[in-house]
């Protein structure tokens, strides 16, 4: 026996708290094929057939074309959007609330942003593994490349401020981005691992979170600092920026050639490799709350000390460092030097602390950072941790002299936890 969507629909309609669902038992497989959560406000579409036969029930239902937020349309390989899915295309410029669209592996032509743009709450705009055409000379806005001066029609805004694009392929070599984010005169932030992304600059200016992953930078230092330069300077309203590349060793980069400072005024959060960090700090943003340093690592002791010194005069909350080898001056300079941070994490990948450091550092050191919530101190890949099997009692030892303390990690995929300053200290998996 079949049963319509409507029916099972109104079993969750039942329900005035969605959240209040403890468990529910269907006993067949249509609500799945929906691609729909409860409520209608998340579909994926795993392939065009599923979004094709899905469209009988919008067609009987158009009052809950209000419901749906986000849509994952996917496996797109080959399609044209939108001609080759008319139907689909014009059922999503139905979702009249929806607030993100995910397009993967299909063949994005112009026309696509003509229905963008009749998603008046679109906020969230990702491409995955898509091909981009070049605009034909006739589209209605300048596209010059770099030239910051495009014009966009009144009537074609899109009102996206997150964009992310993953994987692009490109027709004639080139990723037309100044044609893609020319509908995009709201953008804010950017998440992509192509830097070929090209942003004009009047777009530049106006972004507030940056997001960049790239091979690139592990094979090209200067390239790495050229970036950060470049958006710097564009984007004078930066308040996030991510590096992110695949450096997992010392480089011969050294803070004793550091580079100029850069300005950067409004950076709130920094995240990247050593090189490009070091110039962060060297500029002393006074709004950088949160610095870490992640994929490349520190390559010296002296080069950690440089670059502490440098930050004592940034109100960080929180800091994560990544060290090639350990030295107990450098966890000693975190708590001289940065007397405000909430969350200290230092992961290492040669050498280790003793156990007579551990002591000493919860007794005479942790203390001074009065406002000290989490700490993180464990080794990285690489490195064998379980000689650390009995440095398990160190978080009682440090919660004791620091009341505030509520986390502490002290080897990989392990780490304690309490609720309150009384609190018991619980084992967890994780961070």
């Amino acid at each position: 026996m079949a049963f319509p969507d409507e029916l099972l629909l109104a079993i969750f309609d039942q329900v005035e708290d969605v959240k209040s669902l403890q468990s529910a038992v269907i006993t067949c497989r249509k609500f799945h094929d929906l691609g729909c959560g409860a409520f209608l406000r998340n579909i994926v579409w795993r392939d065009p057939s599923t979004a094709l036969a899905n469209l009988p029930f919008w067609e009987r239902n158009p009052d809950k074309c209000r419901y749906p937020r986000s849509v994952s349309l996917e496996n797109l390989v080959g399609k044209e959007c939108p001609a080759d899915l008319p139907e689909v295309f014009d059922r999503i410029r139905s979702f009249s609330r929806l607030e993100h669209l995910r397009l993967d592996e299909g063949v994005m032509t112009t026309a696509i942003y003509h229905v963008l743009r009749h998603l008046p709450n679109l906020m969230h705009l990702t491409f995955n593994n898509n091909l981009f055409y070049q605009a034909p000379p006739l589209f209605p806005f300048s596209t010059s490349f770099p030239s910051p001066l495009i014009h966009v029609a009144s009537t074609l805004p899109v009102p996206v401020t997150i964009l992310s694009i993953y994987n692009p392929m490109v027709s004639d070599k080139e990723l037309d981005t100044p044609c893609l984010l020319s509908f995009l005169p709201n953008l804010h932030t950017v998440l992509t691992p192509h830097d070929a992304v090209f942003v004009p600059d009047h777009l530049a200016a106006q972004l507030g979170s940056v997001t960049l992953a790239s091979a690139q930078f592990s094979e090209d230092l200067e390239e790495c600092l050229q970036f950060l330069d470049n958006a710097l300077r564009r984007s004078p309203l930066l308040q996030h920026l991510c590096l992110t590349s695949r450096f997992s060793s010392p480089t011969t980069f050294s803070s004793r050639a550091p580079g100029p400072p850069l300005p950067a005024p409004n950076l709130v959060t920094f995240s990247g490799p050593f090189a490009a960090a070091l110039r962060i700090a060297i500029a002393q943003p006074l709004a950088l709350a949160h610095f870490a340093i992640t994929e490349e690592c520190i390559p010296s002791t002296e080069d950690a000390l440089f670059l502490l010194d440098r930050l004592r005069a940034v109100p960080l909350v929180r800091i994560a460092l990544l060290l090639a080898h350990w030295d107990d001056e450098v966890v000693l300079r975190v708590a001289e030097a940065l007397p405000c941070c909430e969350a200290v994490e230092v992961v290492y990948l040669k050498g280790g602390p003793s156990e007579a450091f551990l002591t000493a550092l919860g007794a005479h050191h942790l203390p001074r950072l009065a406002a000290l919530r989490v700490v993180r101190i464990y080794p990285g890949w690489d490195v064998e941790d379980d000689d650390l099997d009995a440095a398990g009692d160190h978080h009682v030892e440090w919660g004791q002299r620091n009341p505030q303390l509520r986390r502490v990690k002290l080897r990989r995929g392990m780490a304690w936890g309490r609720a309150s300053e009384r609190g018991a200290w619980d084992v967890y998996a994780g961070d």
